[in-house]
């Protein structure tokens, strides 16, 4: 009987859909009549209206627009509201339509993490060091689309090798990230993770997260530098932040006279002439120049060309290697070359106003950013100094303003203003090095050797 009424239903559909006339009406039990402005009435006396059953609902488009069924599953009735709505159960809300998972938000915010470990005494390794941090990833999904599964996965250095899926710990929203070996700086360097996140429908990849262990920075070309925390012969080398370093005092005047301690040495360190080795104490004797064999803990002077403190033939190839004990890096450091300071600031010579705190100038990089941090005027003065910041906010790498000694008398110029940094690299009779002030920054410059620079050693 039930399937003669559909029989009806149907053909009687069917006749309705070949009448040409708009206004024809069908009616199905009962006295034959019907309701004005209906097209079909069904007599409930002589039967009810079966939706098609099933177990699960097609996908929701706008062609299905008022499609009705009955899902097995939950005994609801669904009426299809497009595309973007989704399947309704009638009495209650919509069913969302089938979607990837949403990235919400990343913890940290600037999906950059730094440890700074202490620089290594005698042992490249150090001691154990504790996990750098935790990486998450926060993201959404609905009941139609299935449950979030994660998985994380580190990016090898080798940038030909394909990314390493992390089995131990790397299923869930949050990766604790290995604690290193050790504290030494051969466990420094920049690691990089991110994160699969995937429901029944798809998946969708995070951005990248970096994790910086060691004092370092960015290189132009992607890579990671490893930078000493301090200058070299710096005495505190366990300040809070690295920013503590522009905290230390410094001698009223800038220009005083050779034999004059300033206070600046526990934090800025000594002061080198180019090529000789780790004994350039900032207030050192001083002795005329140029000599064959240098004392230790003499600044030698010299205002004649070609204003070196060596006369030797080999001058050239101090600060080339690690054998013949002039150099102020032991290994595996050694004074950075003219290309490495380059290759971590590379500035588009963009400068941008700052009022955040005591940061006055921005230094907008290719590789990082590098914020001035302003000393004080008062007596005793502080000095500044460059915070060197790979994410724009954290900072792994300091640059005091630790000034240099005048080549012709010894005397101390620019301390808490400004900062000469040597580079291992001779051009000629000179020798290139990075040198800033207040407002401006200079990788590439060159000098004569008598000067006394600071020395911030790299790692190999």
């Amino acid at each position: 009987m039930k399937r003669n009424y559909l029989l009806m239903l149907v053909a009687g559909l069917l006749v309705i859909s070949s009448w040409s006339s708009v206004d024809a009406q069908v009616a199905i039990g009962g006295d034959g009549t019907v309701t004005s402005g209906a097209v079909l009435e069904l007599d409930g006396a002589a039967g009810g209206l079966l939706l098609p059953r099933v177990d699960a609902l097609p996908d929701a488009t706008d062609d299905l627009k008022g499609l009705m069924y009955f899902l097995t599953a939950d005994g609801k009735v669904y009426i299809c509201k497009g595309e973007v709505e989704g399947w309704e159960a009638v009495g209650s809300s919509a069913i969302p339509a089938l979607s990837l998972p949403q990235l919400t938000s990343y913890v940290p915010a600037t999906r950059f993490v730094f440890a700074r470990l202490l620089d290594p005494v005698g042992d490249p390794d150090g001691p154990a060091a504790s996990s750098p941090g935790t990486l998450t990833v926060n993201a959404t999904t609905n009941e139609t689309s299935g449950a979030l599964t994660y998985q994380w996965y580190s990016v090898p250095t080798n940038q030909y090798a394909l990314p390493i899926a992390i089995s131990t710990g790397g299923t869930s929203a949050s990766y604790v990230v290995p604690a290193p070996a050790g504290t030494g700086v051969n466990n420094w360097g920049l690691k990089r993770y991110y994160c699969i996140v995937s429901n029944n429908v798809g998946s969708v990849k995070s951005e990248v997260f970096e994790v910086a262990v060691g004092c370092g920075a960015r290189a132009a070309d992607g890579g990671w530098l490893k930078f000493m925390c301090q200058n070299v012969g710096a005495l505190n080398a366990t300040a809070t932040t690295l920013e503590d370093q522009a905290t230390f005092t410094t001698y009223a005047d800038a220009t005083a006279s050779a034999g004059v301690t300033d206070g600046s040495e526990g934090f800025a360190g000594k002061l080198f002439q180019w090529g000789r080795p780790n004994t350039g104490e900032r207030n050192s004797a001083q002795a005329a120049g140029p000599v064959t064999s240098a004392a230790s803990g003499t600044f030698y002077t010299n205002g004649t060309y070609p204003y070196n403190w060596n006369s030797n033939a080999d001058v050239d190839f101090l600060w080339q290697g690690w054998s013949d004990g002039n150099h102020p890096c032991a290994a595996p450091w050694h004074v950075p070359t003219q290309q490495q300071w380059a290759n971590i600031y590379r500035t588009d010579g963009s400068v941008v106003a700052s009022n955040a705190g005591n940061m006055t100038v921005n230094q907008q990089g290719t590789a990082n950013t590098w914020q001035w941090v302003a000393g004080t005027t008062s007596t005793p003065r502080t000095s500044g100094g460059y915070a060197i910041r790979p994410d724009g906010a954290t900072t792994t790498l300091f640059l005091p303003a630790a000034g240099y000694r005048y080549n012709s008398n010894g005397s101390l110029y620019y301390v808490g203003a400004g900062g000469y940094y040597w580079s291992s690299t001779p051009v000629g009779t000179r020798a290139y090095y990075l040198n800033f002030s207040s407002t401006n920054v200079n990788p590439v410059n060159t000098t004569i050797r008598a000067n006394g620079f600071s020395v911030r050693c790299v790692a190999q």
